[in-house]
């Protein structure tokens, strides 16, 4: 089943260039008419990437470069939770509790951010949907 978040908010991408971690988001979005890469990531080249279920700190950076200003980023992932029916001994594969909040937050237009227990899988997640912003922060972040 395809993610929903795919599903709707790859329609904001004003171009047709995206980057996806997963060969099943790729699937999609080559039927929407998109050129897909999954190789490796270029600089500044991306209207659209997708990480679902592949949490990678160390590649924050190079998805920050990799995509165009106004571009979109969807990145949904497994968080922390003491009652997950998913356990692991690396907590580095599980997110904390606000942290895409606070990680993208200055940097991007946060357009949907969620944490939520799936009850089918028995586990916590999180999803969030922003747009890459022109050019550092905008004058209404710098007030807030």
């Amino acid at each position: 089943m395809q993610n929903p978040q795919v599903l709707e908010y790859s329609k904001l991408a004003k171009g047709k260039e995206a980057f996806v971690f997963k060969e099943s988001d790729a699937t999609y979005l080559t039927n929407q008419g998109f050129a897909v890469d999954t190789a490796f990531l270029r600089d500044e080249y991306y209207h659209l990437i997708v990480s679902t279920y592949a949490l990678d700190r160390s590649l924050f950076s190079a998805i920050e470069n990799a995509l165009k200003e106004g571009g979109i980023l969807i990145l949904e992932s497994y968080m922390h939770h003491n009652n997950n029916l998913l356990k692991s001994e690396n907590q580095k594969l599980f997110l904390q509790e606000g942290e895409l909040e606070a990680t993208f937050d200055d940097r991007y237009e946060l357009l949907h951010i969620q944490e939520w227990w799936d009850d089918e899988e028995k586990v916590m997640k999180a999803s969030m949907v922003a747009k890459k912003k022109a050019g550092g922060v905008s004058l209404d972040d710098f007030w807030a």
